[in-house]
C-alpha cells in the first residue's frame, strides 16, 4: 500500500463499524481532531538575493522573511490490535477520511489521509513536496561564500507524530486558502509550511467551511474497524506575512502594475534597489 503525502485512496461510502475476517479486529480506543490557526515564517533572503541579482536589483538590507497563517488539522487515533506481538504490529493502516474539496457530484469521493506512528521520521516514509512559484528556493552556499539556488523538489514532509511505536497514530495537515494577485505570494506560504511545519499544504478549503472525517483501522488480516463518532473541524482564513523589503513584499501580493504604475498599491515603498532604480523599484517609473 503506497503512503502518499496528501491522498491514500478514495472511498464513496461508509462501512460497518467493525468487519471481521480472521483473528481479532483492531481497537480504536480514541480518535481526535484538533484544529488550530498556525503561523509559519521562513527566511528566503538567499533565494531573493540570487533571483534579484540576476535582474540587477537587490533586497533591502536585513533578512527577507515570508510566511503567513493557515489552518492545521491534527488527526490522532489511539489504536491497538489483540493479535499484535512485540516486534510484530498487526495494524497495517490507520486513516482519516473526509470530503476535502468542493464537489458537485451526487457521489462525492472522500480523500483518505494516512496516520502514522513513526515519530515523524520522514526518512522512513519518504514524504516529499515540490516547491511552488517562480522563485527557486533550494539554496546552498559553498566554502567560498558563493550562493546558488535551484528548484527544491524534495522538501521533506512528516506525519507530525511525536513518539514512535506508542500506539498513537498522527497526521498533521495544512489547509491554505490564501489567494494573492501575484501567485508567488501564496506559493511562498505553501513552501514555508512544507519547510517549517513539514505538512502537506492543501490548497483550497473555503473559509468557515466545516469538514468531517471518519477514522478507520485495518490489520494485516483485513479486519476493519471504524470509530463510531466522526470528528469535525472548521477551516479558517489564511493570511500573508512578509518583512524585510517592503517593495518586494507588496509585489508578491499584487500585479507588477501596482509596483510601477503611478497610483499603484506599492508606490512609495522602499526596497528592490538597483543601478537602474536607485530609489527602489516602487519609486522608479
Amino acid at each position: 500500500m503506497a503512503l502518499l503525502p496528501a491522498v491514500g485512496c478514495s472511498k464513496t461510502q461508509d462501512t460497518a463499524p467493525q468487519t471481521k475476517i480472521f483473528g481479532q479486529p483492531p481497537v480504536i480506543k480514541s480518535a481526535t481532531l484538533n484544529v488550530t490557526q498556525n503561523t509559519v515564517l521562513c527566511d528566503f533572503t538567499a533565494a531573493m538575493d540570487v533571483a534579484l541579482a540576476q535582474e540587477g536589483m537587490q533586497v533591502a538590507p536585513g533578512p527577507f522573511v515570508v510566511g503567513g497563517t493557515y489552518t492545521q488539522f491534527l488527526f490522532q487515533a489511539q489504536v491497538t490490535d489483540p493479535n499484535s506481538t512485540p516486534g510484530n504490529n498487526d495494524i497495517i493502516l490507520v486513516s482519516a477520511s473526509g470530503v476535502i474539496g468542493a464537489s458537485g457530484s451526487t457521489t462525492p469521493n472522500e480523500t483518505t489521509l494516512v496516520l502514522l506512528d513513526d515519530g515523524s521520521t520522514s526518512a522512513v516514509n519518504n514524504f516529499t513536496y515540490s516547491q511552488q512559484g517562480d522563485f527557486v528556493i533550494g539554496c546552498t552556499t559553498d566554502s567560498a561564500g558563493q550562493t546558488t539556488c535551484q528548484k527544491d523538489e524534495n522538501i521533506p514532509l512528516t506525519s507530525n507524530d511525536p513518539v514512535a511505536n506508542d500506539g498513537t497514530y498522527t497526521r498533521g495537515f495544512a489547509f491554505v486558502n490564501l489567494n494573492t494577485s501575484n501567485n508567488n505570494g501564496s506559493a511562498f506560504l505553501h513552501n514555508c509550511i512544507a519547510k517549517q511545519a513539514h505538512q502537506f499544504p492543501q490548497p483550497g478549503g473555503v473559509p468557515n467551511t466545516q469538514l468531517t472525517f471518519r477514522f478507520d483501522a485495518v490489520d494485516k488480516e483485513g479486519n476493519l474497524t471504524t470509530f463510531p463518532t466522526r470528528k469535525s473541524g472548521v477551516v479558517g482564513t489564511s493570511t500573508f506575512l512578509c518583512s524585510g523589503d517592503a517593495c518586494l513584499c507588496c509585489y508578491l501580493q499584487n500585479v507588477i502594475g501596482d509596483v510601477i504604475n503611478p497610483g499603484g498599491k506599492c508606490r512609495g515603498l522602499p526596497g528592490m534597489i538597483g543601478p537602474s532604480n536607485p530609489t527602489g523599484l516602487c519609486n522608479s517609473f
